[in-house]
């Protein structure tokens, strides 16, 4: 787990990417500090880095020459920015008016963006930069990423679902949508209590507009009718226009500043305000929703700066500049710092973020002096884990000295999209609707959105801005000369409901709990929640109910949660600090709708059969106060394993090659409990889900091995009894592509004429006919074919007959092979006699219309026919006439063909 730096100490020790120490502040060291290499993984702008001198090059003022070089007036860097083709370096950090002093101190104002020739690889400009004596760091500047795995779903301003919040405590028309707040179980697979108890923590605190938090982000809408007034910097708004009122170095910044165009014009952003208003809609005003800390109305909740380092631009989006986004909000004074948003597949963390979030941690709420002016001392920098699934460091998300912040759903399970990692500090609701389709859109997280719009989204983004708005919750309460962002860390992360429970799979990857709003801003009153009444369970082997009524809590209502222990030895006179051993425990989240007396219940797994068991339960509080405990015993009957049934046909299952088949087995336990299944398939063709206790079994039969096989599917009950079920399998063998329809013959009519053919429509595959390669076996001195898209071009290179043959191959190289003829001819010539001198049989080939039967006469010199008769002609096949009786000479031959007569010589040998 990560944790906040205290602030006193911070002189003296400081982690740099987790494993490298100093022992300055950031930028006041005069030694270079460690190198962070070039990440390849993450995705870099390219025609810009940043880089930051050392101490000693304070004063340097880059120009553009006439001839349009950069002039630093040191040599080195000149001659590597005029390598680059350099045409602009500017601090990163601008002047800061009355907070340049400190800006300096920390060293911030000797970083630069150098943009150069955009064709020159970034990582070569790194490398340059980072050689020169003159320069500590050179980094490239990697494209932050919205987390959000969806867009809105939009809802009207005036749509309410069917959930009341029967004690609602403001008037604001949509505050029943934010089940996140306030969940009463009604929704969809939700469980109550699956929020961040807000309800009760408005008892104490519902905000204060001392309090600011700079939302980091896509621009805010701060026309937003549910928004207006709370998004605004009153200094520069209630100032004279062009001057820097509030003496930050930024003119005008009434809502804050666009940190893509470096000026004073937000443009609105879905996403941005979705996420302010999680944190600061204003509340008790009749319209739309609530902020967690939006107040009670009259403005009197949390402020916004919008820091805007996302937009478009030519209407492509663009991310902006983080690092000054981050080092602005101090000095605009912002105490919280709120970013959903990271570098995807970063493996190292920029050093100007770094910095900043420093600056950020160490100056907010203090002025140009060190003073504190603010609600406390120092800031909170709060980040979205992410939305990838993954357990690995994302950054700037898995830095040591900012709180990171899973998502989990309305049931307490983690999001479907939320990152887990040790580095997690907390979770909170970022909602969930794209589950495999198990939660309705309602389930996401409900807020602003631009055009004075509501709707869902989900995502850690979302999340997030609920531990912002605690934390401006609690700090708003705790306001105090001397309060510190460690003080919040603490009350965030050591205040948070267990979730383990329903995340077996994320043990320790999800923070310390769920954030509870309540319970970050209440007090121990070090008073026990009462023993627990009776306690009642269910004979059964396996598993075990264990039920018992809610218990009271003199100052919290009811008990937090419930420790329960079991063992097979008596627990009578239980210590929980010293249980026998064996004991195995569970704590049982306890439910905030329940009243005193109404029951509870959990099961127990892994109960034996014929024993006898003893089990405990022991009420606590948030804060541990803990009463006595509650003892029973029961002996279990005998434990029957599950039954596998097969829901449809029986006996072999058998799937064609690249065919999908799909059988189903239902699973009970005799006892009621469930129970668990695993698949054993040595075939490697299979995949299962499990759903509503059956077992949807889909095999694939592709590039596997043919031949019968036997699956094993195995079912386990809760206490361990093991049924299994052999299922037999034939995976049939791939067969070579099919002729599903005879080869066309192709003709020609001149040496010029060419013809494009496809062979998709006469072979047929298993995996279609685009798996399917052709290769042609041909003469090539008659025929030119060269492959033409998944065709063939092919051209005549000469008269006459020839063959192509055609091999199709399928994907695994099993072939077939089909052959096609090819005439090639002069449509000039009406008929053509071969051989002539003919000896016997006499061809002959006509054009590519005739077809069918010709008549043939030969006549001698004398005009008497000698040879009369008929003959089939194709254009693929001559007619064959046999003269061999007549007697050697000259003779005319006439050909007939419907009603055309066309004469010929011949020679007879």
């Amino acid at each position: 787990m990560k944790y906040l730096y205290h602030y006193l100490f911070l002189t003296t020790s400081l982690i740099l990417l987790g494993n490298c120490t100093k022992d300055t502040l950031p930028g006041t060291d005069t030694t270079t500090p460690p190198s962070l290499e070039t990440d390849t993984g993450a995705e870099a702008f390219e025609g810009w880095i940043r880089v930051k001198f050392k101490s000693g090059n304070d004063e340097i003022a880059p120009v553009v020459t006439k001839s349009g070089a950069l002039s630093t007036g040191l040599a080195s860097v000149d001659n590597a920015a005029l390598a680059l083709g350099a045409r602009q370096m500017k601090r990163v950090f601008p002047p800061a008016g009355r907070f340049e002093e400190r800006t300096r101190k920390e060293g911030l104002h000797l970083w630069y963006d150098l943009y150069f020739d955009e064709s020159i690889p970034v990582s070569k400009a790194v490398s340059d930069f980072r050689q020169l004596p003159e320069v500590a760091v050179a980094e490239p500047i990697y494209k932050a990423s919205l987390i959000h795995p969806s867009a809105p779903v939009e809802v009207s301003e005036t749509t309410t679902i069917s959930r009341a919040s029967q004690n609602a405590p403001y008037n604001d028309p949509l505050l029943s949508n934010q089940w996140h707040y306030d969940n009463d179980g009604t929704l969809p697979d939700a469980l109550a209590g699956a929020d961040i108890n807000l309800f009760r923590a408005w008892e104490i605190t519902q905000g204060s507009p001392e309090v600011i938090v700079a939302v980091v982000d896509g621009g805010v809408d701060y026309a937003h009718e549910d928004l207006q007034g709370n998004v605004v910097n009153p200094a520069e708004l209630n100032g004279q226009p062009g001057i820097d009122d509030d003496g930050n170095g930024y003119i005008d910044d009434f809502y804050g500043w666009n940190f893509i165009e470096d000026n004073n014009q937000i443009e609105v952003d879905n996403h941005g305000t979705h996420v302010a208003g999680t944190i600061a809609a204003e509340n008790n005003n009749g319209i739309g929703v609530c902020g967690v800390a939006g107040g009670h109305g009259n403005h009197t909740g949390t402020r916004i700066i919008s820091c805007q380092i996302f937009g478009t631009r030519n209407g492509q989006e663009v991310s902006g500049n983080s690092a000054p986004a981050i080092k602005y909000a101090a000095d605009a004074g912002a105490v919280i710092c709120q970013n959903s948003w990271g570098y995807t597949n970063a493996t190292s963390m920029p050093r100007s973020d770094q910095e900043a979030i420093e600056y950020f941690i160490k100056y907010a709420g203090t002025d140009e002096n060190g003073n504190q002016t603010g609600p406390m001392k120092g800031g909170i920098v709060i980040f979205a884990a992410g939305n990838e699934d993954l357990d690995y460091k994302t950054y700037p998300a898995c830095y040591e000295n900012v709180l990171s912040v899973a998502a989990i759903a309305p049931d307490f399970t983690k999001s479907w999209y939320s990152n887990y990692a040790d580095w997690v500090d907390i979770a909170a609701p970022g909602g969930t609707y794209t589950s495999g389709g198990k939660y309705a859109t309602e389930c996401a997280v409900y807020s602003t959105i631009t055009n004075n719009k509501y709707g869902y989204l989900q995502g850690t983004s979302m999340a997030c801005p609920h531990v912002s708005g605690i934390a401006a919750l609690i700090v708003s309460k705790f306001a105090a000369p001397g309060f510190t962002p460690d003080q919040v860390w603490a009350h965030l992360t050591k205040r948070t409901r267990a979730i383990g429970l329903y995340n077996p799979s994320y043990l320790n990857k999800l923070g310390s709990g769920l954030a509870d709003a309540y319970m970050a801003l209440a007090e121990d009153q070090g008073i026990a929640p009462e023993k627990v009444a009776r306690l009642e369970c269910s004979q059964t082997a396996g598993a075990m109910a264990v039920t018992w009524p809610v218990s009271a809590d003199e100052d919290d209502g009811t008990a937090d949660h419930y420790l329960l222990y079991w063992n097979t030895v008596p627990l009578e006179n239980f210590d929980p600090d010293n249980p026998p051993a064996g004991t195995q425990s569970a704590s049982v989240p306890g439910t905030r709708n329940l009243q005193p007396g109404e029951s509870m219940s959990h099961t127990l797994t892994g109960i034996a059969g014929e024993t006898r068991y003893y089990v405990a339960i022991i009420a606590s509080d948030a804060w541990g106060n803990r009463s006595a405990a509650t003892t029973t015993s029961v002996v279990t009957p005998v434990n029957e394993p599950p039954v596998i049934t097969r829901e449809s046909g029986d006996g072999i299952i058998a799937v064609g090659y690249n065919q999908t088949r799909s059988v189903t087995f239902r699973l009970s336990d005799p006892e009621g409990y469930g129970c668990t299944y695993t698949l054993d398939d040595p075939s490697g063709s299979s995949t299962s889900k499990e759903e509503n206790g059956r077992v949807r079994i889909t095999i694939t039969n592709y590039k596997r091995p043919p031949g019968t096989y036997t699956m094993r599917l195995t079912a386990t009950d809760l206490g361990g009894a093991v049924t299994t079920l052999d299922i037999p399998l034939t995976l049939e063998a791939n067969q070579p592509p099919q002729l599903t329809a005879p080869l066309e013959n192709v003709y020609f009519s001149s040496l010029q004429e060419v013809q494009t053919l496809y062979f998709s429509s006469n072979f047929s595959d298993e995996r279609g006919a685009a798996a399917i390669t052709y290769t042609l076996d041909y003469d090539d001195q008659a025929l030119y074919i060269t492959p033409q898209n998944r065709g063939f071009k092919i051209a005549p290179l000469r008269y006459g007959p020839a063959e192509v043959t055609v091999t199709a191959r399928d994907e695994e190289g099993l072939t077939s092979t089909a052959s096609f003829q090819v005439m090639s001819r002069d449509y000039t010539r009406e008929v053509d006699l071969y051989p002539n001198p003919v000896q016997d049989k006499l061809s002959i080939r006509m054009g590519k219309e005739v077809s069918g039967e010709i008549r043939i006469r030969a006549v001698a010199p004398s005009g008497q026919i000698v040879w009369d008769g008929q003959a089939a002609i194709s254009p693929f096949a001559p007619a064959s006439v046999d003269l061999s009786a007549l007697s050697g000479g000259s003779y005319t031959l006439w050909i007939e063909y419907q009603g055309s007569k066309i004469s010929r010589n011949i020679i007879k040998l």
